[in-house]
């Protein structure tokens, strides 16, 4: 009889503690934490930096730096100067005459009228401008005293056709004074002279005549002593070399 009543003492009890199982914290706080912590944190750090860098700096540097460098070292179109007694300056463009005998000496008149009655290869020509004869100066062989190298079209000098203030004479002017002399007979030519060494003939003992006559006094004209290689006047009556030049159509 002890045994069963202790029993049912004991059962009772189980069923007194069951609903709060030993936490008496009222609430009955099962506290299921439902803090799932989804947290998903949703940096997939895609960073997308697809970078494929394709640096399209295609770089065509086509440095078209054809090169001109044109010191008056423009190509010349085809030429048909290639005839007898003719000289083709492939400088300055010019067809020239270039007798295998001696020029003809003449005054600046005299020039002017045996150019223009000159047929070589069936083309017109004339007595050249100072700008010209001017062209025909080389100066690349003078190892002494050069001031001629001034002389060539584009140099110090001032006397051109183009610039009929440039044409003065005595007493010099600004013009006239930067146009000096290169020490006598240095040039490339034939006995020295200061112009190509294709040229025929001689440059000696008198100036090569222009038809540019100086512009305050008409009486007086321009040439080239291409034994020195400079740039003077004289008068239009005196001789000088006459070498034509072919008129460009």
């Amino acid at each position: 009889m002890k045994k069963l009543l202790f029993v049912c003492i004991l059962m009772s009890c189980s069923v007194a503690v069951l609903p709060g199982c030993g936490d008496d914290d009222d609430g009955g706080s099962g506290d299921i934490d439902t803090d799932t912590d989804t947290d998903t944190d949703t940096d997939a750090d895609t960073d997308s930096d697809t970078d494929a860098d394709t640096d399209t700096d295609s770089d065509t540097d086509s440095d078209t730096d054809s090169d001109t460098d044109t010191d008056t070292d423009e190509e010349c179109p085809p030429t048909d100067c290639t005839g007898a007694d003719m000289w083709f300056d492939d400088i300055s463009c010019l067809c020239w005459q270039n007798p295998s005998t001696t020029l003809p000496l003449d005054s600046m008149t005299g020039g002017i009228s045996l150019c223009a009655a000159l047929t070589l290869g069936g083309f017109t020509w004339e007595l050249p401008t100072i700008d010209q004869v001017r062209s025909l100066i080389r100066w690349d062989t003078c190892v002494t005293d050069c001031g001629c190298e001034e002389n060539v079209p584009g140099g110090a000098c001032g006397v051109t056709a183009e610039s009929p203030a440039c044409l003065e004479g005595h007493p010099l002017d600004t013009c006239e004074t930067y146009c000096e002399d290169c020490t006598w007979a240095e040039g490339p030519g034939a006995l020295g002279c200061y112009w190509d060494a294709a040229i025929l003939g001689t440059c000696m003992g008198a100036t090569v005549r222009s038809s540019s006559v100086q512009s305050n006094d008409t009486t007086r004209g321009w040439g080239v002593t291409f034994e020195f290689g400079n740039v003077q006047d004289g008068p239009n009556a005196n001789n000088g070399w006459i070498r034509c030049v072919r008129v460009e159509s």
